[in-house]
């Protein structure tokens, strides 16, 4: 994630929706609010623009980009390809355990829930610490 500094407009502002798709983005109050220069205010928002993250308008200054369709379509396939990638590999872990030493995996005790309510953390910690292929 880039961004001008620890108080400047960032990616995070703009995914996590504190700044709202189209809202125009004013550089007299974010220069008080962030403590900056209206130049450096400009060069992170050209910036945040080259990624797509904000739209620049000549003589008419900045905004946050808006929001397709299209853009929660791809969000939502990328979501269902990581979420069936991650739990195809959970199933596979419960099933075929190995943690690369010749130890079982299954039960509770290795950390893997056999009721299948594992966390996105203890999918995420079991499949990176035990991974043996």
């Amino acid at each position: 994630m880039w961004a001008g500094g620890p108080a400047m407009p960032s990616l995070g502002e703009i995914i996590l929706g504190i700044l709202s798709p189209s809202e125009r983005l004013r550089l007299d109050s974010m220069k008080v609010e962030y403590g900056v220069s209206i130049n450096t205010l400009r060069k992170v928002l050209n910036r945040l623009a080259s990624e797509g993250l904000v739209v620049s308008e000549a003589q008419r200054g900045f905004e946050v980009a808006p929001v397709s369709v299209q853009n929660l379509r791809e969000l939502a396939d990328l979501r269902i390809l990581l979420e069936h990638h991650a739990m195809a590999a959970y199933i596979d872990l419960l099933h075929n355990g190995c943690s690369g030493d010749g130890t079982d995996l299954q039960g509770p005790r290795h950390g893997l829930p056999r009721n299948g309510r594992a966390s996105g953390a203890d999918l995420r910690t079991t499949w990176c610490t035990h991974r043996c292929r």
